[in-house]
């Protein structure tokens, strides 16, 4: 396990991040969401160096400790994290240890926990954003794609109710320690830290075979452009979401394609949300982004419009990237206004520790230098508007769209625009696995 250290003495906390080169891509195929019930009961019990634990146990020793917990996966990691108060180090360290290395899995427990996830996956047929990205990466990776089973790992119904312990065991065997990195930050030195991660996470080794990792899955093929409309009888609005699979991965230089959709549809000056929200006033804001994954990233554009304007938002929407590739590319206004505000906001993204952490678990999971944001500015100072305007933000015809809105009301203005249409219902069984309860978050602009 490599450990990766920043102090940061402003507040006598230590944060520290476990992670592991696998996350949501790496789910159960079988039994999709055995990876997210595995996280939630991490801290549900455990059996290790302290004895057993049960949950309530280890609820009350946190708090006792002032300590915080998290465990929590994106498409390509998994995060166990540690918050504490730096004179409570020692034992918040061996009770960190207890719950990642030798969880109970408590049967009874893994009920309670299921339950809470198949609540939550029957809430996404009521909402119009677990709706849509529900249906969206098996649409734009296909099913056999790391990408196309779940942005979030939520599961699915099935996948859910099948889940047993001995799945749950098994899975957590494929956390690879030997191959993870631990993030520490806070009040604290290496020279303090060190013995004590040696006593309580050295030797902690796994050898089960490692899950299968989004790097090894080729390109998808290329999807033509059609609209998926999903009916929510009586809805007074519209949520409009287009996808695209992006050439570039996060390890790719991005900069160039981060201006470039700052100035479409990244910020609230963009053209999108000024066309949309500000000039025809169809919408409360629109906006696009990337996701910085390690393989092809989704772009991925939202927009909740008024219900008789939803045609016509996708044809705004599809004539505003047009022009954006064509007549109209970026100006250099445009793109000096999108530079200077990355570059504004870089404070405010390192004015606690937790943002430190983030910066540096993103510098290893995509390849970049140490010192990848102190030369941010100057790199994004020397990128011509040439580039900007070349990068690959998508053409319309490379979109999928999904549309959640009344039928009655939405389907016809949707059948004038001459692109193909599948209906889908807004209950029953779904071709993958949905998100939870939100797309993936635009990763940060750095």
């Amino acid at each position: 396990m490599k450990v990766v250290f920043a102090p940061s003495r402003s507040v006598p906390l230590v944060r520290l991040l476990l992670s592991f080169d696998a996350g949501v891509a790496g789910d159960d195929r079988r039994k999709p969401g055995t990876q997210g019930i595995m996280l939630a009961m991490l801290d549900e019990g455990s059996n290790g160096a302290l004895g057993p634990m049960s949950g309530p146990q280890v609820a009350r020793e946190m708090e006792r400790l002032g300590a915080s917990f998290s465990a929590a996966a994106g498409l390509d990691r998994t995060r166990l994290g540690l918050n504490v108060l730096a004179p409570n180090l020692a034992p918040s360290l061996a009770l960190f240890a207890d719950m990642v290395r030798t969880p109970a899995f408590d049967s009874a427990q893994l009920e309670r926990i299921r339950v809470q996830a198949l609540t939550a996956l029957a809430a996404e047929a009521t909402s119009p954003q677990g709706l849509a990205y529900r249906a969206l990466p098996e649409l734009l990776y296909g099913p056999e794609h790391p990408y196309g089973l779940s942005f979030s790992g939520s599961g699915t119904e099935a996948g859910l109710k099948a889940i047993t312990q001995a799945d749950l065991q098994a899975f957590h065997a494929t956390l690879r320690p030997e191959e993870a990195t631990l993030f520490v930050v806070g009040d604290t030195s290496m020279a303090d830290i060190l013995p004590l991660l040696e006593t309580h996470l050295g030797g902690w080794t796994s050898k089960a075979p490692a899950v299968a990792k989004a790097e090894s899955a080729t390109m998808p093929p290329a999807r033509p452009e059609r609209i998926v409309f999903i009916d929510r009888p009586g809805a007074p609005q519209s949520l409009i979401v287009a996808g695209a699979v992006s050439p570039l991965s996060g390890r790719d230089d991005t900069l160039a394609l981060t201006l470039a959709n700052e100035v479409f549809g990244g910020g609230v000056t963009s053209r999108l949300n000024q066309d949309l929200r500000e000039t025809k006033a169809w919408s409360y804001g629109a906006s696009s982004g990337f996701s910085a994954t390690a393989r092809a990233m989704p772009f991925q554009l939202s927009a909740p419009v008024q219900s008789d304007r939803t045609g016509d938002s996708i044809a705004a929407i599809r004539a505003l990237l047009q022009a954006y590739r064509g007549a109209a590319p970026p100006t250099q206004e445009e793109i000096d206004r999108a530079r200077a505000g990355i570059i504004r906001s870089l404070p405010g993204d390192f004015e606690t520790g937790g943002a430190l952490l983030g910066s540096l678990e993103r510098n290893l999971a995509l390849g970049r230098p140490d010192d990848h944001v102190a030369t941010l500015p100057a790199r994004l100072a020397a990128i011509p508007a040439a580039a900007v305007a070349a990068a690959p933000v998508p053409a319309p015809d490379q979109l999928v769209w999904v549309v959640v809105g009344d039928r009655a009301s939405v389907l016809p203005q949707l059948q004038k625009l001459g692109l193909p249409i599948e209906e889908r219902p807004a209950t029953g069984p779904m071709p993958a696995a949905p998100p939870g309860a939100a797309a993936p978050g635009r990763a940060p602009r750095q």
